[in-house]
Formats: structure tokens, C-alpha cells, sequence
């Protein structure tokens, strides 16, 4: 693979990129703003790809064998706990992602089981 060849897959990538975050914005202005419909699903969408992802990530979970499930579900509330707190939503989500991946490598809790 040659380089320039890496170069124009970057550039291409880059330009689609922003293209796709533009658009909306050309599309819709003060002009011809957005129709009342995907107003409601943007509100709305962003609640139920949340909820989907929480589903996605637990889905393999194994709750009948050690550790039971615990590190998913101390990440879980941490990152509950810390977005009613700091009410970051990336914060909240680093910091239980954090915390699943310490508990994760050190095992700590496996010692226990």
C-alpha cells in the first residue's frame, strides 16, 4: 500500500466526514427550519440509542458464573451515580468505562469467588 494511496484514503475520509456534519446545517437555516418531526425524533432517538447500547453491552453478561456479573454492574452504577452528581455525560461514562476496565485487568474481584 503506498503511501499516497494512504493519503487520499485519509483526505477522502476526512472530507466525507465533515461533509456529513455540514449538511444538516445547509440543509436547515433560519430560512427553512427543521420540520417538527425530526425535532421529536431527535429527542427522542438519542434516549432509545442510549438505551440500546446499555442493552448491547450487558447482553453477554455471564450472571451464572464468577464474578457474577458485578463488574458490569459496578461500572453501571458508577456511571449512574457520577451522571446524577456531575451531570457530564462524558465524564460519567469515562469514569465507568475506567472502572470496568481496572476491575476487569486486576480481577480484583475474582479473588473474592
Amino acid at each position: 500500500m503506498s503511501d499516497l494511496y494512504v493519503w487520499l484514503v485519509l483526505i477522502m475520509t476526512a472530507m466525507t466526514t465533515y461533509f456529513i456534519r455540514v449538511f444538516p446545517f445547509l440543509l436547515f437555516n433560519a430560512k427553512r427550519p427543521a420540520p417538527n418531526i425530526l425535532l421529536y425524533l431527535g429527542r427522542v432517538l438519542s434516549l432509545g440509542v442510549v438505551g440500546m447500547l446499555i442493552v448491547y453491552s450487558l447482553k453477554d453478561t455471564p450472571f451464572s458464573s464468577p464474578p457474577y456479573g458485578l463488574n458490569e454492574m459496578l461500572a453501571v452504577s458508577c456511571v449512574v451515580v457520577s451522571h446524577l452528581i456531575l451531570r457530564v455525560f462524558v465524564l460519567s461514562v469515562v469514569g465507568g468505562t475506567a472502572l470496568y476496565m481496572w476491575l476487569v485487568q486486576s480481577a480484583i474481584l475474582n479473588k473474592f469467588f
